[in-house]
């Protein structure tokens, strides 16, 4: 890194929240069409940003410590029970230190944190790109995607998860739960590759909204075990105004996948738009 390079790293990480805000706020009358107005916040979109906002000034070593995907994991246990946890294979801070042959043949490689960076191992790979993948995503300050703060305090290391199948297409299929005030309203059902965007109520009754674009027709049949998928959720989402908590389903077994306090960093645009608002009134900020 040159002086010049070096200087406006330096620069950058002095000014971040100045930055940051002013980021946020451009973004979010990009994506939105309108402006941020602090003084009328009501729509879903606009609590994130406020959050984001608050954060990124202040910081927020909980939601730090809920979005870190390796230290999670003491809360989860804490909370629901280790049955809960998917079964944790290897975990470090140096992706050549993997014990590459004593992996099983399916498995996931991640990092902790990150959003949606997985390495789906599944039979022969290899093993140097899998390195480089890795090195290069924890080398990344993911503050400066999203400007989402509290993932900046998170220090990088490795995750290797045992592979969940639950026999779906895509799957595993993954059900965030949308908790307001520590209890599930939305349930959204979405596959690995993005493929599908259904939303129930905790009655699980279709609704007719998303937010992506080009979804296919999606619905299925009430989980045997909702009354088990929104008890997790609840216990894992108490105390907090809002959390997404996505759990997996497998054969009727409740598995713990994330916590995230502000999804898509507020850039989804629900589809119909009224709906920002109808998921917004969920949302009783405490800050």
């Amino acid at each position: 890194m040159d002086l010049m390079e070096a200087w406006r790293t330096l620069r950058r990480r002095l000014n971040r929240r100045a930055i940051g805000e002013a980021q946020l706020m451009k973004r979010y009358q990009k994506v939105h069409g309108r402006p941020f107005d602090p003084a009328h916040v009501e729509r879903f979109t606009e609590k994130v940003l406020q959050r984001m906002l608050v954060v990124n000034r202040r910081g927020n070593a909980l939601y730090s410590r809920l979005s870190d995907k390796y230290a999670v994991r003491d809360y989860v246990r804490e909370k629901v029970g280790e049955a809960h946890l998917v079964d944790l294979i290897w975990s470090g801070t140096d992706p050549r230190r993997i014990p590459f042959d004593r992996l099983p043949p399916k498995c996931v490689i991640k990092t902790n944190n990150g959003s949606g960076g997985n390495i789906l191992i599944d039979g022969a790979f290899d093993r140097d790109e899998v390195i480089a993948r890795l090195t290069e995503w924890l080398g990344k300050d993911y503050y400066w995607i999203d400007h989402e703060y509290h993932y900046a305090k998170i220090k990088p290391r490795v995750v290797i998860e045992a592979y969940l199948d639950d026999g779906q297409e895509n799957g595993p299929l993954d059900y965030k739960l949308w908790c307001f005030d520590g209890v599930p309203q939305l349930v959204q059902v979405d596959d690995c590759r993005h493929g599908i965007n259904a939303f129930y109520d905790r009655d699980w009754t279709l609704l007719p909204f998303r937010y992506r674009d080009n979804q296919k027709d999606f619905d299925m049949a009430r989980p045997t075990n909702l009354d088990r998928l929104l008890e997790v959720g609840a216990r894992l989402a108490e105390g907090f105004d809002f959390v997404r908590v996505d759990l997996y389903n497998v054969h009727g077994q409740v598995y713990f996948g994330e916590m995230t306090f502000t999804p898509l960093g507020g850039r989804m645009r629900f589809r119909p738009d009224e709906w920002d608002l109808t998921v917004g009134r969920f949302w009783q900020q405490a800050n």
